[in-house]
């Protein structure tokens, strides 16, 4: 067993310093073992991470690059599902600030694209291998011929992945609900075309926070011209909302400690306000008390 081990160790060896890829918008022919490579080192997990690539390849091979619908990738989400259980007050939405959130993520314990399995493996297949497009043929495989796979655009499988994920997470969501922006909201951003859609439309949601960093005066959240009004403006009565302003410099890497710690302290202070949490003891305690006033009177 222990030689078996070695052998497994090795081969992953090899896997990881395989050259980088030249032409990064096209389906690499190595694309299966690029998957493994990355999945292996996130999961651990030999089987999980064969059955992963067979949905994976599922969702697209044998489809024309335009034809690719959310529906494709129920398969891949089933194998990497979502951590539903902890999703109450701890997803984090943002745009424009990967590397923050990144860190944000794991210093506030929060749950985002950058911790979330189904989306790391392809993350990570991006960053160390440069695999960051792929795409199927009508002939019924995958397209490793062609100099370039479809544009990004809607209904294209790469796409239709991330806005599945971003869908998906969004819908997952429950009660109050992060978005991480310098003083930015684009209508063009898959925030805006997809998450907060979706969250608005989520009845498990209850409020949608903005975390503002900002650097200067003018960027701040009471300025008559914030982007952010636009999205209060499209919230209706069942929800609640709030912008934040956190003094800091996003684009600085790595993120300042001060920043990360204004950032989780606003979090934090979110997460327990009275309001958003249903105190079981206190309600226990109401309902004893109207069994008894029904008894006695």
């Amino acid at each position: 067993m222990s030689v078996f081990r070695e052998a497994v160790r090795c081969t992953l060896s090899l896997l990881i310093i395989l050259p980088v890829l030249t032409n990064a918008d096209r389906t690499p022919n190595n694309i299966q073992t690029l998957f493994g490579s990355a999945c292996f080192d996130i999961v651990k997990d030999t089987k999980i991470c064969s059955n992963g690539w067979t949905a994976f390849e599922k969702a697209f091979a044998g489809k024309n690059w335009n034809a690719s619908t959310f529906s494709d990738y129920d398969a891949y989400f089933s194998v990497f599902p979502f951590p539903t259980t902890n999703m109450r007050n701890t997803v984090l939405f943002w745009t424009g600030t990967e590397r923050l959130q990144t860190a944000l993520t794991s210093r506030a314990n929060l749950i985002s694209s950058a911790n979330v399995v189904s989306i790391t493996i392809i993350n990570k297949m991006a960053t160390v291998y440069n695999v960051t497009a792929w795409c199927g043929n009508g002939s019924g495989g995958i397209d490793y011929v062609s100099t370039n796979c479809p544009p990004y655009s809607p209904g294209t499988p790469t796409y239709t992945y991330y806005a599945t994920f971003s869908d998906r997470l969004a819908s997952n969501s429950a009660g109050v609900v992060f978005f991480l922006s310098e003083n930015t909201f684009r209508n063009t951003s898959v925030f805006a075309q997809i998450e907060l859609p979706r969250l608005l439309n989520n009845t498990a949601v209850i409020k949608i926070v903005v975390l503002n960093v900002y650097k200067y005066l003018n960027g701040t959240c009471n300025q008559t011209t914030s982007p952010f009004l636009r999205i209060n403006k499209t919230i209706d009565g069942g929800k609640a909302f709030s912008c934040v302003d956190v003094y800091g410099d996003a684009s600085q890497m790595p993120p300042s400690d001060e920043l990360l710690a204004a950032l989780t302290q606003a979090i934090i202070k979110e997460q327990t306000s009275k309001g958003f949490h249903v105190n079981v003891s206190g309600a226990m305690a109401l309902c004893l008390i109207l069994v008894l006033t029904t008894i006695l009177f």
